[in-house]
């Protein structure tokens, strides 16, 4: 970190940010902010204790096993606690891909959320069939 943004946080957050009680903040700033590779032990460790821990752990046990969260749909409805939201939160406190959840929610989303025209479709009800077209927001689909 530079000195210029230490003087402006008045202490180091590096000790903070390294405590082994948020494993999924330990494991981002080990490989985000210090640059370590992911296959560090102490990266690696951190991660696997993050997917035992919450939030990531909470996360996983609300989700139905058949892969969504709160109601079966395109998933981004309620917003905030859908599926498509706890897919966005897994991702960025590094969830592990591997995991067969994860895998899951992720096959659920792809399944049910596509629309005909490419994209992610966020409305309806449409159990049987994926969104219309005119279901797409833009800022889900980068």
């Amino acid at each position: 970190m530079t000195d210029s943004r230490l003087r402006s946080l008045k202490a180091d957050p590096l000790p903070w940010l390294l405590e082994e009680s948020d494993p999924a903040v330990r494991a981002a700033t080990l490989t985000r902010l210090l640059r370590r590779p992911d296959s560090d032990p102490d990266a690696v460790a951190a991660r696997a204790a993050a997917m035992r821990s919450d939030p990531i752990r909470g996360i996983l046990d609300a989700m139905d096993p058949r892969g969504f969260w709160v109601k079966p749909g395109p998933g981004y409805a309620p917003k905030y606690t859908g599926t498509v939201w706890n897919l966005m939160f897994l991702e960025q406190l590094d969830a592990d891909p591997a995991d067969d959840r994860v895998q899951a929610a992720c096959r659920y989303v792809l399944d049910h959320t596509t629309v005909a025209t490419g994209g992610f479709g966020c409305s309806g009800s449409h159990l049987e069939r994926n969104p219309p077209p005119s279901s797409v927001l833009h800022c889900l689909n980068g």
